[in-house]
């Protein structure tokens, strides 16, 4: 596989991080510089990480991986979603379903990497070294995660209120959209 076909698998699997960055970052005022790294480490890490898990592991994960990672992913992504628009509708001030809640971004984290994970097994198939793919994901959704966090935050500014129900609807979706990408098409 080229150079171009495995950064453009980076590229594509950070879109997934850009979209959670941005949708945990609205509720946020306040956004610092440690923020954007702190969330672009963590989904860097656990991106490059899970493709290098699903490489090494890939003869016997495999077929465990690829028939429950859409619904992995749905139901965390679901269950954050679900929260933060119960709390957006509240009256009272949020209790902070974003990347500054150690367990949130977790869990963040994790369910925007399982997709890394089939990739890297995916990889592991086709005899592809692991090495620059890993570096790529990494870099990519580090870049796109740290981005996402300030493009939260402007958001964020520009809808107040409104903004937690938004970025909940926006994990639920994308957690749908996953689902239906290994389910229907």
């Amino acid at each position: 596989m080229d150079f171009l076909s495995i950064l453009l698998i980076s590229i594509g699997l950070a879109m997934d991080c850009l979209a959670v960055s941005i949708s945990s970052a609205v509720t946020i005022k306040d956004v610092k510089l440690s923020d954007g790294v702190r969330v672009g480490i963590f989904f860097g890490a656990f991106q490059g990480g899970l493709a290098l898990l699903g490489w090494l592991g890939a003869s016997n994960f495999a077929t465990l991986v690829e028939s429950v990672d859409h619904w992995i992913a749905f139901i965390l992504l679901a269950i954050i979603g679900i929260k933060m628009i119960k709390e957006g509708m509240e009256e009272e001030e949020s209790s902070g379903m974003n990347h500054r809640n150690l367990k949130i971004l977790l869990i963040l984290s994790i369910a925007t990497s399982i997709d890394s994970l089939a990739i890297g097994i995916s990889f592991a198939f086709l005899g592809i070294s692991i090495l620059l793919p890993v570096i790529l994901i990494s870099v990519m959704s580090f870049i796109f995660a740290f981005a996402g966090t300030f493009i939260g935050q402007k958001a964020g500014e520009r809808l107040e209120g409104k903004m937690e129900v938004i970025g909940g609807l926006i994990l639920i979706g994308l957690g749908l959209k996953i689902l239906l990408e290994h389910t229907v098409f």
